[in-house]
C-alpha cells in the first residue's frame, strides 16, 4: 500500500512540473505583435497614382533607367531583410522620401511615414516600424 501511495505521489509531482515548466516557457517567450489599433492602418496602400507620381519622380523621361556603372542584381540574389505587416529590423538603415516627393503624394495620418531602403519604397508606421506597403524595385 505505501508503494502504491509513493508511486501515485511520484506521478503526480511527475505532470505537476511538467505543467509549471510549461507555464514559465510561455511566459518568458517574446512575442512581437501591434497594439490592436494599428490594424486600423492596414486600409493604408500604396495607390496606382501614388506609384506613378513616383515613378516620374525617381525616373525623370530623359534620362537613362540604370546610371553608368550600375549593375541590377539578378532575380533572386537580393535577399531583402524586411517582410510586409511585420516590423522593420532595427539593423536595417531607411531615408525618409524627399520633401519634393511627400509634397506630390496625398497625406497620411502622422503616424506613418514613407522611406526609401535601397530600390524599395515602404509605408511603415513611425514608433512600432511595422511595414504596412511595399513598392519593390522602384
Amino acid at each position: 500500500m505505501n508503494l502504491l501511495n509513493l508511486r501515485n505521489a511520484l506521478i503526480a509531482a511527475l505532470f505537476g512540473s511538467a505543467f509549471l515548466l510549461n507555464g514559465c516557457v510561455v511566459q518568458h517567450r517574446t512575442v512581437v505583435q501591434t497594439p490592436p489599433h494599428h490594424h486600423d492602418y492596414y486600409d493604408y496602400r500604396f495607390s496606382n497614382d501614388d506609384n506613378y507620381r513616383l515613378y516620374d519622380y525617381y525616373h525623370p523621361r530623359h534620362s537613362s533607367k540604370y546610371k553608368k556603372g550600375y549593375k541590377r542584381v539578378p532575380p533572386g540574389h537580393y535577399k531583402r531583410p524586411y517582410r510586409l505587416h511585420e516590423p522593420l529590423p532595427p539593423q536595417v538603415r531607411y531615408q525618409r522620401l524627399p520633401r519634393d516627393v511627400e509634397v506630390r503624394l496625398p497625406r497620411i495620418p502622422d503616424d506613418l511615414i514613407r522611406v526609401r531602403i535601397g530600390g524599395d519604397i515602404l509605408l511603415m508606421h513611425r514608433k512600432t516600424r511595422v511595414i504596412y506597403d511595399i513598392l519593390f524595385d522602384f
